[in-house]
């Protein structure tokens, strides 16, 4: 999936679900995405492997959250696996501080 066709689907979704982000956001969640889809190929890191299920399934479930957080709320995703939801929420809102914990066995 090139950018526009990201940028595209992604702004669906976000309207679907009442959700928006800024416009300087969608590269950054484009690239993460990219970015999380190519270490799939190497080691097992989520069970989405395309594009489309990937923006509904980790991004906008991600981002439900997002109304229930102030603008400098901290968090703590625990066991975020591929960075979920704590990556998407610090992409939404980049004040809020998220610590990210995960274990492997």
């Amino acid at each position: 999936m090139d950018f526009e066709k990201f940028e595209c689907f992604f702004d669906e979704e976000l309207k679907k679900n009442n959700l928006s982000v800024k416009k300087e956001s969608y590269k950054k969640f484009y690239d993460y995405m990219i970015n999380v889809l190519d270490w799939n190929t190497k080691i097992n890191v989520t069970a989405v492997r395309d594009e489309e299920n990937f923006i509904i399934k980790h991004y906008i479930d991600s981002l439900m959250i997002s109304g229930y957080l102030d603008k400098s709320s901290k968090v703590i995703d625990i066991g975020t696996g591929a960075g979920f939801p704590g990556v998407p929420l610090k992409l939404f809102n980049e004040n809020i501080d998220i610590t990210l914990i995960d274990s492997i066995n």
